[in-house]
């Protein structure tokens, strides 16, 4: 025997039935939602440079940063403004892939009324993208940002360098990381190694510190 559902009973389950299906919905979606992203400082110790100038290696205490080196920071880095340049790190971010992106500035001050032809230099190496700073104290010159991008690794040996290649004090530096629910990468052996000889190393490659005259971070 068919039985006949009234229309209006026929509406009320109707209702109810969408009303589970979005509570259903609103529910799943309160369990899968990534939590906010998260902001840590890292205190740096050490920044070194591989021997064949491909890879640019931040020792924090927790982590390991190995990043390519930028072809732009390479050519600075050679010149004779090395022991003369100031570091400041901004916009470090730590993706869901552990992939770590970033900026590096790097600027050179000289006494008011010292920045003559014998000091053109600094101009060709930070050129084409600088900025100049002048006051009484001292002319300024920056360069715009460098982009640096490479991967974090988890220091679980607790690897550091030897004190007379740290840096002459720990810098901070913050990081913002996204989210992930994977299993990542970083949890795997660092490739940052100490030989016997107590050199540092990464894929095998000798390190060699970076020397900066003054590191901010931002």
């Amino acid at each position: 025997m068919d039985y006949l559902i009234p229309n209006a009973l026929r509406r009320q389950l109707f209702g109810l039935a969408i009303g589970s299906v979005a509570i259903s919905l609103i529910a799943s979606g309160c369990a899968t939602s990534p939590p906010p992203n998260r902001t840590y400082n890292e205190n740096m110790s050490a920044i070194m440079l591989s021997a064949d100038k491909k890879k640019i290696v931040f020792f924090g205490k927790e982590h390991h940063y190995v990043f390519d080196m930028p072809v732009r920071l390479i050519e600075i880095l050679d010149s004779q403004l090395r022991p003369k340049l100031e570091a400041t790190f901004y916009w470090f971010r730590v993706l869901p892939d552990r992939t770590v992106t970033g900026e590096i500035m790097l600027s050179v001050s000289t006494p008011d009324g010292a920045f003559n032809e014998s000091n053109r230099e600094v101009l060709r190496v930070l050129a084409p993208h600088t900025r100049h700073t002048i006051n009484q104290a001292a002319i300024v010159v920056r360069s715009e940002g460098i982009s640096i991008r490479g991967h974090r690794y988890a220091n679980q040996s607790g690897i550091e360098p030897a004190e007379s290649q740290k840096l002459n004090r720990t810098y901070q530096v913050t990081l913002t990381e996204w989210p992930t629910t994977q299993e990542l990468a970083e949890y795997n052996s660092s490739p940052v190694k100490k030989m016997s000889d107590g050199v540092m190393s990464v894929l095998y490659i000798p390190l060699t510190p970076i020397v900066f005259f003054a590191i901010l971070a931002r």
